[in-house]
């Protein structure tokens, strides 16, 4: 946009949408009531996100990244492989990352409250509370998924990239 016309633009910031508005939002576009309220769950007030939650390729994708960062079952096989299936399209990335950051705050919270109501992937409750990290690592993984968010922006290797990423998280 040209300077002359963005100077004369007024910035208006919306704050994000509710669960209550989301999964109201959902419901009326005709989804059932469970996928409308698991969706306004893990959206975090974004219609865009909750759109791409919505394919279930994208939400169980979700489900393995998460087992195989807080479940017992960890190897490099299973690293690899989500590594690929999360660089096939660079549009899921940062959503990924994203929702990898919210997978430590929640950790964090969890370490510091015990509080399951204030944890946003409030689904995936039996693996948040089964998860073995202490708070300086919970805090080293968020560091290494900000990191990877930077390099993000530069032409990287995304297999690579997220490959590298999830082998730092599930040391």
């Amino acid at each position: 946009i040209p300077l002359t016309i963005r100077s004369r633009c007024q910035h208006v910031a919306f704050g994000p949408l509710t669960e209550e508005e989301l999964t109201r939002f959902f419901r009326a576009s005709g989804l059932d009531d469970d996928r409308a309220a698991r969706v306004g769950m893990v959206a975090q007030g974004s219609i865009q996100s909750a759109l791409f939650w919505l394919d279930d390729g994208n939400f169980t994708l979700r489900q393995k990244v998460a087992d195989l960062l807080l479940g017992p079952k960890k190897s490099f096989h299973r690293i690899t492989l989500c590594s690929e299936q999360l660089s096939e399209d660079s549009r899921k990335i940062p959503m990924f990352l994203y929702f990898l950051l919210s997978l430590f705050r929640d950790l964090y919270v969890l370490s510091v409250t015990g509080e399951m109501e204030k944890v946003a992937n409030k689904d995936l409750g039996d693996l948040l509370r089964s998860g073995d990290f202490d708070r300086n690592r919970i805090l080293s993984a968020i560091e290494s998924v900000h990191e990877s968010i930077r390099n993000l922006r530069y032409n990287v290797n995304r297999m690579v990239l997220i490959e590298g990423l999830l082998l730092r998280l599930t040391r």
